[in-house]
């Protein structure tokens, strides 16, 4: 019975492992990056993308004023309405979101291009919104509707820039297949193609006449003349000629066109350090300019040189467009905007390439100058991440770039402290969490006193790159590895010194080595030394005699990063083939290979008790393991960049990464248990939507050869969405096909809704910029069951805007099979009854309080009652005059 008994509990199986999902907590390091455009919000608020999110910086004060959480996908552009209330942001996905300004959320999402947006462009009232995208498709979307208007095709390369002329009647839009377009957007065709030009359009700007075009080719600073009459009976006139190139001080390649808010003066942009700063020039200095140079001919004819005072005198375009500065940074320039303008003096705000936001002054009038006033660098990283590093207590992280190290705490997410590290590879806190220990690529060991923020000791360590470093077990010291094949062991040690007893490093012991030496961990303990060598082979030492224990060989290229178990008997190792191997360290037999990224392998830490652990990669994810079932847990995706290095904390509450694209992450452990099943389906899912997403796009540019199409695109929501209300039709069907005496339908009974009602609240509850495609994908004969439910709200003044939008829809996709169907007769008459009444009720509402609010503004007015904002700007503007009588 003993035997039974024991050979049925073996054959029970393990009861599966349940696991806890780590979710983003927060993200910092990034001030502003590449992509998008900075927007002047008023007062001192700036808004910069900051890889997924926009940050409101405060330029004056240096601080975080808001955060507008973004998805997983990078902004890309940037464009706020005119009336400040709404920020249009483009992502890399092709989305759109608008974001209140005031609350901070955004409801709007607009779908309809497959590549990131490039340009957008708000209408002069906000009602509408253009859009450009890398799909190389421009999208007019309306605001108010919440719904896409439509899409116009024509170009062949990614958009660059849109201009709306003529009171909107007319878009210009240029690109880099080297064409500028002009479309009239009443017909919504494009009328004339600009096509001399021999380089990609970067950037476009017009004055404020509409005369005037410039043009930022990679080689020049084009200005061309632009006339477009408007006729009656047939297209439009539009006839444009270049006038000239304008000389530039910098050297790169032009990017971007900036116009002040009075139109005084122009920014042209480059891919360098150097900003050009040009005026326009007005009517009576045109005419000052012109009688200058006829009085100078004249005093040539005075003189006797008859030929040259033949010459009738011509105004050329660096009359018009006179380059007056240029403004120099500290690192290139990404983007530029205006911020304010107080008579002669201009303010500019420019995001740079270090990863930092500047202000600078343009002053006008007689002595031209620019002035710096604000930096703001302090809280984003200057370079690359390389490496973090907790402290003991867990309360500081610490970051290395190519540039130096910053120190940041976990909490408040504050930067600390900079320090000038130089090049850091790798970066480790000493005991008491005052000191910190940094290894550059030039070989050199410092110590940093952070609360001082300087160097305390300067080491030659190494010959070559300091590559790797770890902390022993009792902290008491710490090993190197480097490029010149020598590990060395260091211990703290406090020395005497002026100011009292200092810490200092001191070289204990050297390891030779055959190669070189890419990393180097340390086991629990300190009992075993792992050494990680350029042929691609780990060596295990007893740390205590440096005794040689085993020998690791199967990776096919350099191993980067290793890491032991807590328990001792396991150690992983990741290499630059993107294989994680696991090894025990009792005999060195390799329990498992997992091709584990599709990139180099760049860190991997265990969670201190368990066979859980962390991997990094140059492929921007980061995956989470059990070591023991071999299984991939999840992956941890939101870094834009290459995640160089991670860090865990002892206790596996949170984890911290440090990646390329300069940000800091902190991923906090949760209580939802992972089902691994689940995971894997999520992940399926994904990969199906993405290719399906890659077909339709493939398919969409071969079936592109109408100028203009639909503006929204399939997505995933929108099968979601129709599915919803294809439901809640048949459950309408269904009951209605009940017996008297029959249950109701539990959901309906929960929600307390008749059949007719559910259906309603489904099609309200579709979000409006999405309606058109579900719409577009319901089979027919459910527009057969809808179309009468659409009769029977109008009739009772149920949601008359929704169920209009939803019959025109309809009509424009169906007419040909509605007017077959002998069924839908008489609905079709009752619908054209019904709607043309409600719809005349809803503008006479519409008129009536239009007019009731014109005649409160009118009644305001009279009174001479001030708005509150104005009343705020005037005492603003009494207590800065009194400042300046006191000074």
């Amino acid at each position: 019975e003993k035997v039974k008994t024991m050979s049925f509990s073996l054959s029970q199986k393990m009861p599966p492992k349940s696991y806890l999902r780590y979710s983003p907590s927060a993200s910092f390091g990034v001030v502003a990056t590449g992509f998008g455009c900075v927007q002047y919000l008023g007062g001192n608020l700036v808004a910069a993308p900051a890889l997924e999110d926009i940050v409101f910086w405060d330029t004056k004060r240096g601080e975080k004023v808001k955060t507008l959480a973004g998805t997983k996908d990078e902004a890309t552009c940037l464009q706020l309405s005119p009336n400040k209330a709404l920020l249009a942001v483009g992502y890399q996905n092709g989305a759109i979101l608008l974001w209140n300004v005031a609350s901070g959320t955004s409801d709007v999402t607009f779908s309809g291009h497959r590549a990131s947006v490039t340009a957008l462009k708000f209408s002069a009232d906000g009602g509408r919104l253009y859009s450009g995208s890398q799909d190389t498709d421009i999208i007019a979307w309306d605001v108010v509707a919440e719904s896409g208007l439509f899409r116009l095709r024509g170009h062949k390369g990614p958009i660059t820039e849109l201009l709306l002329l003529q009171n909107e009647t007319f878009l210009l839009t240029g690109s880099k297949d080297t064409h500028v377009k002009v479309w009239d957007l009443r017909t919504q065709h494009c009328i004339h193609t600009l096509a001399g030009q021999r380089a990609e359009v970067l950037a476009m700007c017009t004055t404020v006449t509409e005369d005037r075009l410039l043009l930022c080719q990679p080689d020049s600073l084009q200005v061309l003349s632009l006339s477009i009459t408007d006729k009656v009976d047939s297209e439009a006139d539009v006839v444009a000629e270049v006038l000239g190139t304008l000389p530039r001080q910098s050297q790169d390649r032009p990017s971007a066109l900036v116009a002040s808010p009075d139109n005084a003066l122009i920014l042209c942009m480059g891919a360098d350090k150097c900003l050009d700063v040009y005026r326009v020039a007005s009517e009576k200095d045109l005419k000052t300019r012109l009688a200058r140079k006829q009085k100078r001919l004249r005093e040539k004819a005075a003189k006797g040189k008859a030929a040259e005072a033949e010459a009738e005198p011509e105004l050329t375009v660096q009359d018009e467009f006179m380059p007056i500065l240029a403004v120099r940074a500290a690192a290139k320039f990404r983007s530029v905007a205006f911020m304010a303008a107080d008579g002669d003096k201009y303010t500019i705000v420019a995001a740079l390439s270090n990863n930092s936001l500047e202000t600078h002054r343009v002053q006008l009038g007689k002595e031209v100058a620019s002035e710096l006033l604000t930096t703001l660098a302090l809280p984003g990283h200057a370079a690359p991440i390389r490496a973090v590093a907790l402290s003991g207590d867990e309360a500081l992280i610490a970051v290395t770039t190519n540039k130096g190290a910053k120190i940041w705490n976990r909490v408040s997410r504050h930067c600390v402290r900079t320090l000038d590290a130089g090049y850091g590879l790798c970066c480790a806190f000493a005991p008491g969490n005052r000191h910190l220990v940094v290894g550059t690529k030039t070989g050199e060991l410092a110590l940093y006193d952070i609360a001082a923020g300087a160097a305390v000791q300067t080491e030659a360590a190494h010959e070559k790159e300091l590559w790797s470093m770890a902390l022993l077990h009792n902290k008491s010291g710490f090993v190197t590895g480097g490029a010149d094949s020598l590990v060395k062991f260091w211990e703290f040690e406090y020395t005497a010194s002026e100011s009292g007893k200092q810490l200092s490093c001191v070289h204990t012991r050297t390891l030779q080595m055959n190669d070189g030496v890419l990393g180097v961990c340390v086991g629990p303990e300190s009992r075993l030394l792992a050494v990680a060598l350029l042929d691609s082979s780990v060596k295990v030492f007893h740390t205590d005699t440096l005794k040689f224990f085993l020998s690791l060989y199967g990776h096919k290229l350099p191993v980067v990063c290793m890491a032991i178990s807590s328990d001792n008997t396991i150690l992983a190792t990741g290499s630059a083939d993107k294989n994680i191997k696991l090894w025990g360290l009792d005999f060195g037999d390799c329990h498992r290979s997992l091709f584990a990224h599709d990139d180099t392998i760049t860190s991997l830490t265990f969670l201190d008790g368990t066979h859980y652990f962390f991997s990094t990669s140059k492929d921007q994810t980061i995956k989470y393991w059990d070591a023991d079932t071999y299984q991939h847990i999840t992956t941890l995706e939101g870094h834009h960049g290459e995640v160089w290095s991670c860090a865990a904390a002892k206790s596996g509450s949170f984890l911290v990464t440090g990646s390329h694209d300069r940000s800091v992450r902190v991923w906090q452990r949760t209580s939802e248990i992972l089902n691994l099943a689940e995971e894997r389906e999520m992940e399926r899912e994904r990969a199906a939507e993405e290719q399906e997403a890659q077909d339709e796009a493939r398919v969409a540019r071969k079936e592109a050869d109408e100028e203009v199409g639909m503006a929204g695109k399939r997505t995933g929501e929108t099968l979601q969405a129709v599915e919803r209300l294809v439901v809640a039709l048949d459950l309408l069907e269904t009951e209605r096909h009940k017996a008297p005496d029959a249950p109701r339908d539990p959901m309906l009974k929960a929600l307390g809704l008749e059949p007719e009602q559910h259906v309603l609240q489904v099609l309200s509850g579709l979000p409006a910029s999405e309606l058109d495609e579900s719409l577009l994908v319901m089979p027919f004969t459910y527009v057969l069951r809808l179309l009468p439910l659409l009769a029977a709200w109008l009739k009772d003044d149920r949601a008359v805007e929704r169920v209009c939008r939803t019959l025109f829809f309809l009509l424009k996709c169906y007419h040909a099979q509605l007017l077959g169907t002998a069924a839908m007769a008489q609905v079709m008459e009752d619908l054209q009854v019904t709607t043309r009444g409600r719809l005349s009720e809803l503008r006479d509402q519409m008129g009536f309080n239009l007019a009731g609010l014109r005649a409160l503004q009118h009644e305001v007015a009279v009174a001479g009652v001030r708005v509150f904002a104005d009343v705020e700007d005037m005492t603003k503007n009494v207590t800065k005059k009194r400042r300046k009588v006191v000074h």
